[in-house]
């Protein structure tokens, strides 16, 4: 079980379509036992674990909601709570991961669904760190978004899914992504400006880790990331009028350079041709 904190981060309250209001903020002591038990309640009817069938397998079952436990941290974790009673009914696991982070293996003794299961979560984060995490160190995604069923046909998932880049900053990361399966997360993510750094489709699966996928109702998969979101530069001092002076002679030869050094170029990633062939409710490709 996570060591927890005191703090609590409030993003805000929002009002769905049936007016009812709802809020956001990081999960705290008194709430974790309310987290496990939604997460624990719809787990297994999320896409992946879904299509996996973890319920046919006792053990799996249980290193996976283990392996959820251990990923809830501090003001990482949030949920959303109905306004009104505080009544928790949906959690975000969100994590961050380094580049040189080392993956930990899991034998046959897990489960071998679980195992399946890792070898889809390595897969992702290896593609996330090709695409975008190299030139960025670190990066935030998530085990998923868990909300109970009688919410799910609401706007919970946008409001959640959108503070992401705000939990990325605080703690100065500038990049968050995610693989996504369901079409509605999809198109909110592209609400969200979220960009498609790379599609997984069936086709493309064999010869990989993910190849024991394939006849499985969970594709295409897009992997997406947001990077315009970062910690803001530290402003600098403003030079005197004798150092403005003293520095108006070089100043026009310099010019060009600083403005140059100051504009951050865009974010190259090579995608192969058969990525850019999307549907009409697909996201923008980078």
């Amino acid at each position: 079980m996570a060591v927890w904190t005191s703090y609590v981060h409030d993003w805000g309250t929002f009002t769905d379509q049936a007016s009812e209001q709802f809020m956001i903020r990081s999960v705290m002591d008194e709430d974790i036992k309310a987290a496990v038990t939604v997460i624990a309640a719809v787990i297994l009817d999320e896409d992946i674990f879904n299509v996996l069938d973890f319920r046919s397998d006792k053990k799996s079952k249980e290193s996976l909601l283990s392996f959820v436990d251990k990923h809830l941290k501090p003001n990482l974790t949030f949920g959303c709570f109905k306004k009104d009673t505080n009544e928790l009914i949906g959690v975000d696991v969100m994590y961050i991961r380094n580049i040189n982070d080392n993956d930990v293996n899991y034998g046959p003794e897990y489960g071998e669904t679980f195992c399946k299961y890792m070898k889809y979560l390595k897969f992702v984060e290896r593609r996330l760190r090709y695409n975008v995490a190299e030139k960025y160190v670190k990066y935030l995604t998530s085990l998923g978004l868990f909300i109970l069923p009688k919410y799910r046909e609401t706007d919970i998932e946008k409001y959640m899914l959108r503070i992401r880049k705000n939990v990325a900053s605080n703690h100065g990361i500038v990049v968050n992504g995610a693989a996504l399966i369901g079409k509605k997360i999809k198109k909110i993510a592209k609400e969200l400006k979220y960009k498609v750094i790379e599609e997984i489709r069936e086709v493309n699966v064999e010869g990989t880790d993910l190849e024991y996928l394939r006849g499985a109702a969970v594709f295409p998969i897009k992997i997406v990331a947001m990077t315009k979101f970062g910690p803001k530069p530290k402003s600098k001092p403003v030079p005197s009028k004798r150092a403005k002076r003293s520095s108006s002679s070089s100043s026009s030869s310099s010019s060009s350079s600083s403005s140059s050094a100051k504009r951050r170029p865009p974010m190259d990633i090579c995608l192969p041709n058969d990525y850019n062939k999307q549907d009409n409710d697909d996201l923008e490709i980078l």
